[in-house]
C-alpha cells in the first residue's frame, strides 16, 4: 500500500478489512486489508492532507487539506459528494466533524463553521435524498416512516432501477 509521499497517518475501519490513509501526496485512500489493493480511485486535495475519517456506517470520507479545503467523499467509489468547502477566510482548517445524525459538519479554522450536507450535495430531490440514505435499503424507510415504495428509487451500485423522473411521478 503505497501512496506518493509520506504518510501521514492511516486506520482501520471497524471491521478491520478496509484501510483509510492519508497523505502529503494530497491524496486519501482507501485499501483492502486483506490484499492491500486500493479499494476505490484516490480521493485528491490540491495539498498535503491534514486528516481524514469515517462517518459512522463508514460510508463516507470527511478529509482537510492544507489547500483550505474540506471535502466529503464516498467510501465506495471515491468521488466527491458535492463540492469543497472553503472558509470565507480564506484560512487553513485544523479539523473537521459529523454532528451526531450526520447532517452536518462542524469545522474550525480561524473560526467555526457548521456545514449541511444536503446544501452541498447536487441534483434533483430524489438523488439528494439518496446520497443522504447511507443504507440504501427501502425496508427502513417502510418501517420506520411507513412510507410506501413499490420500487426501489435510489441505486446501489447499479443493482436497484434507476432513479424516477420527475416527470413520472404522481401524488
Amino acid at each position: 500500500m503505497k501512496h506518493d509521499g509520506p504518510v501521514s497517518r492511516a486506520h482501520f475501519d471497524k471491521a478491520e478489512a478496509r484501510i483509510l490513509s492519508w497523505s502529503a501526496d494530497a491524496t486519501i485512500r482507501l485499501w483492502d486489508a486483506a490484499t492491500g489493493q486500493p479499494h476505490s480511485p484516490p480521493m485528491k486535495h490540491d495539498g498535503s492532507v491534514g486528516d481524514a475519517l469515517f462517518d459512522q456506517a463508514e460510508a463516507r470520507i470527511l478529509s482537510w487539506s492544507v489547500d483550505q479545503t474540506i471535502w466529503l467523499w464516498d467510501a465506495a467509489t471515491g468521488q466527491p459528494i458535492g463540492g469543497p468547502m472553503r472558509d470565507v477566510s480564506r484560512a487553513r482548517f485544523f479539523g473537521a466533524r459529523f454532528d451526531q445524525a450526520e447532517v452536518r459538519i462542524l469545522s474550525w479554522s480561524k473560526d467555526i463553521r457548521i456545514w449541511d450536507i444536503a446544501r452541498l450535495m447536487h441534483g434533483n430531490l430524489i438523488e439528494v435524498g439518496c446520497g443522504l440514505l447511507t443504507e440504501k435499503d427501502i425496508k427502513t424507510l417502510q418501517k420506520d416512516f411507513a412510507i410506501r415504495v413499490d420500487e426501489p428509487i435510489c441505486t446501489n451500485k447499479g443493482e436497484d432501477a434507476p432513479a424516477p423522473r420527475f416527470d413520472e411521478l404522481r401524488d
